[in-house]
């Protein structure tokens, strides 16, 4: 390979980098944008929503309304309202963190005994945040770890399967659309400790 080779590919490596770096910051502004929209959003619906409970709103300064919020958050009722809603799991897929954590779960584990015990194959189709992360890591956790995180459930009683069996996970979330065949690949099968059993 001669110098002037070299130096192509060295002025191609260069130009990929800045239309990469340039790249970065059109999501960067992007998901700043994102942000600023949804917390625009949200503080116009939660202002209409404390708007509702006020009688004579415009009569209210800025100040006055402050107070007032302060004064109702800080009671015994509100603080216990705020604890409990720290335990529960809110954007939380992983069925082993949410029992670690001792968040609150609606136990449907009988449901789900029933389920695994039918042969064949299912399509989970349901609209987003309806909780089929949550499920699958349910089932990933049964199959791969027996009742270990099932304590005090109702599937203690039902799953008279001693066996453990391994596990595969294709998660598609972390497929990029602008990334290669290859990379995409190597994001569905990760390799996470002893869990997952295919690695590129």
């Amino acid at each position: 390979m001669n110098n002037k080779t070299i130096e192509q590919k060295i002025q191609r490596t260069e130009k990929e980098i800045t239309r990469l770096e340039h790249q970065k910051k059109i999501k960067q502004h992007e998901a700043k944008q994102l942000e600023r929209n949804r917390r625009n959003r949200r503080i116009f619906t939660r202002g209409g929503m404390l708007e509702r409970f006020m009688q004579r709103p415009l009569l209210l300064t800025d100040d006055q309304v402050y107070q007032l919020l302060q004064t109702a958050f800080n009671t015994e009722a509100v603080q216990t309202m705020e604890k409990a809603l720290k335990l529960l799991p809110l954007g939380t897929s992983d069925f082993e963190n949410l029992r670690h954590r001792d968040q609150i779960y609606v136990d449907k584990t009988d449901m789900i005994c029933e389920l695994a015990s039918v042969p064949g194959k299912f399509f989970f189709a349901r609209p987003r945040r309806f909780g089929k992360s949550l499920l699958l890591s349910t089932f990933e956790s049964l199959f791969r770890d027996g009742l270990k995180n099932f304590q005090g459930l109702k599937i203690e009683q039902l799953w008279t399967d001693k066996s453990t069996y391994k596990v595969i996970k294709l998660d598609f979330s972390r497929v990029k659309p602008e990334g290669t065949f290859e990379q995409a690949q190597r994001a569905i099968l990760i390799k996470k400790s002893n869990r997952t059993l295919i690695n590129f």
